[in-house]
């Protein structure tokens, strides 16, 4: 999904039509509690966004569906722990003993 939005984001909807389609084919078979993240809510978002981009490319007006982001909601515990260690700046890292 993040490749499918990047490419929209060059302006590239056909691209972004592509990558949508194959992500949600690739994700479908998972229940919506997979991979640690809320799937359910994440294949719903993409598919609202793949059709809104689908109207777009059949007006003929790629514009008009303008960029959005997809929030990637996490519900594991752990690797949301991960992400936020992750997310930190660098100098709160080295604090805690860390690098990265």
């Amino acid at each position: 999904m993040p490749s499918a939005c990047t490419i929209h984001w060059n302006g590239n909807t056909g691209g972004a039509v592509k990558l949508f389609t194959q992500a949600l084919h690739k994700l479908a078979p998972y229940p919506a509690d997979a991979l640690g993240i809320d799937l359910g809510k994440l294949r719903r978002e993409s598919e609202s966004y793949l059709e809104a981009l689908r109207l777009a490319v059949e007006k003929g007006d790629s514009g008009s569906h303008p960029f959005r982001p997809i929030d990637i909601i996490i519900i594991d515990p752990i690797l949301r722990k991960q992400v936020e260690e992750w997310d930190k700046p660098e100098e709160e890292n080295e604090e805690d003993g860390k690098t990265g």
